[in-house]
């Protein structure tokens, strides 16, 4: 599996739509196995669905998401949790956790 988290200085950035970054994590067995900082190359809003379909990401971690942007997401199979915020590895973590 592989999760995308709106990004900004180790922390997850509330808007899914305006963030700068994505730390991308591959996940295998509940464990992270590596993860890397994308630049979204002032790439905004539905259009950033495209963007981390290339990176076949499965799941958002976020603070908010418009409509729109949530749909784009799921055309793309990926599923979306909101209401995320503090450092980007915790909350990764702590998903897996709850799991």
């Amino acid at each position: 599996m592989k999760i995308a988290v709106s990004y900004l200085n180790k922390e997850v950035f509330d808007d899914f739509g305006t963030t700068p970054a994505f730390k991308l994590y591959e996940i295998h067995e509940q464990q992270v196995l590596k993860s890397t900082v994308v630049d979204t190359q002032g790439i905004e809003y539905g259009a950033l669905a495209v963007f981390l379909d290339k990176y076949k990401v499965d799941l958002v971690l976020t603070g908010t998401i418009t409509p729109g942007s949530r749909s784009a997401c799921h055309s793309n199979n990926m599923e979306v949790v909101t209401g995320m915020s503090g450092n980007a590895d915790d909350c990764v973590m702590q998903y897996l956790k709850e799991r």
